[in-house]
């Protein structure tokens, strides 16, 4: 009997052994266990003394929250996510700098669905306002389904011919540039999923895949990596109360 998983978008049959290829992903062809795309440190080290400075903010779907733990909450989601990273040789430090509610910047079409690439627009130009260094990354966390964590609703992406589903919108190869880095997440919130979040910062750093990165991801995040500063972080600066 086969378990069909969906990570993100991509389909993965799961078998109680192994995990064969489904799609063109980037998933490496033949079957391989699941752990090993969870942790594969094969690949030579980069990213060293690197640091992603993660300003964190959730839209008012996410209003019920108790506003007293969201720094604790999503300063761990990043932890998980640096984990992942530094379980394939990613040794990129994420500091988690700030955390807030910020209103007015999501984009709803008339059918509650919420327009990601509109939305990553708004977050791209709010975070180039705030004037902060090239290895900031600013994650933007929605729920589409409004304040009910019970519901939902979609995420579309129309930067393609046709307007797709996803789980995150992401700048592309921004991470220390003279571009702002940034991200919109579909995000339960407390479900700790941080898969979305993963796939959000290696797109930022340059990489087309986020399971199993080939010889031109690698090449492309260490040559991004190369025009970052060393051993720089902003000041930690929580924040516990809505903000607009």
């Amino acid at each position: 009997m086969h378990l069909v998983l969906f990570i993100l978008s991509c389909p993965v049959v799961v078998t109680s052994v192994e995990v064969t290829r489904a799609n063109k992903q980037g998933y490496p062809i033949g079957p391989k266990m699941w752990w090993e795309f969870v942790k594969n440190k094969s690949m030579p080290e980069i990213g060293n003394n690197i640091s992603l400075d993660g300003y964190v903010y959730y839209d008012e779907s996410h209003y019920n929250i108790s506003h007293s733990n969201t720094w604790e909450y999503f300063n761990e989601l990043l932890k998980k996510a640096q984990e992942y990273l530094h379980n394939h040789s990613i040794m990129v430090n994420i500091q988690t700098i700030e955390v807030k509610e910020v209103k007015n910047l999501t984009f709803h079409f008339p059918n509650k669905t919420l327009g990601g690439r509109q939305t990553l627009q708004n977050l791209t130009q709010y975070g180039h306002s705030l004037n902060k260094s090239n290895n900031s990354v600013f994650f933007l966390y929605v729920w589409p389904g409004g304040t009910d964590m019970n519901k939902t609703a979609l995420v579309l992406d129309y930067n393609k011919s046709q307007p797709i589903h996803v789980s995150e919108v992401s700048t592309e190869n921004t991470f220390c540039t003279n571009n702002t880095s940034a991200a919109v997440i579909r995000h339960r919130h407390k479900s700790n999923n941080y898969w979305s979040t993963v796939k959000a910062i290696v797109d930022i750093f340059g990489s087309r895949h986020f399971i199993a990165f080939d010889k031109t991801d690698w090449e492309t995040m260490n040559k991004t990596f190369s025009h970052c500063p060393l051993h720089t972080t902003a000041k930690a600066t929580p924040t516990e109360l809505p903000a607009c």
